[in-house]
């Protein structure tokens, strides 16, 4: 899907681009901005294309406790993408401290070696079922994920 983004840019390609993915919203697919802060990544992705997720870049993560700059932009994020009802997950989540931080700074999705290692395909669509219950439903802690009312499983 970020490729989709990144090539979005031009406006050669804006129309198509906006069919195929309002195409895969009526699949029950929805878009994340991977890498947020980083890269191509846009403010203006938020206002043109209809998305769900902001995964914030690791190498912000990496600085939670150590740099207080990493903890400012990541609070930002996290602050902007609520006020929009955009769901955000920090990616590159390791360590106890980086954990706490994000829930005290309100992000309620996380990834990383905190939480496993990379899955096989058989076990990844075992889990399939839990990932898909915290990404659709809500968070008590966090209020919006920003994906709710997902279609039902397999539909």
């Amino acid at each position: 899907i970020y490729t989709i983004l990144s090539s979005a840019a031009s406006d050669v390609y804006k129309r198509q681009t906006m069919q195929t993915i309002k195409g895969l919203n009526q699949l029950g697919l929805r878009l994340a901005v991977d890498d947020f802060g980083t890269g191509y990544s846009s403010l203006r992705y938020l206002r043109r294309f209809p998305i769900a997720i902001l995964k914030i870049d690791r190498s912000f993560v990496d600085g939670l406790g150590i740099d207080r700059e990493d903890e400012t932009i990541v609070k930002a994020v996290i602050g902007l993408a609520g006020a929009l009802g955009i769901a955000v997950v920090a990616e590159g989540v390791e360590t106890a401290l980086q954990e706490s931080l994000l829930i005290e700074l309100g992000c309620a999705l996380a990834q990383g070696f905190r939480y496993g290692g990379v899955l096989d395909p058989v076990e990844a669509e075992r889990r399939l079922p839990q990932v898909r219950a915290a990404l659709c439903g809500p968070i008590s802690h966090a209020g919006r994920t920003g994906l709710e009312g997902c279609p039902p499983a397999g539909g």
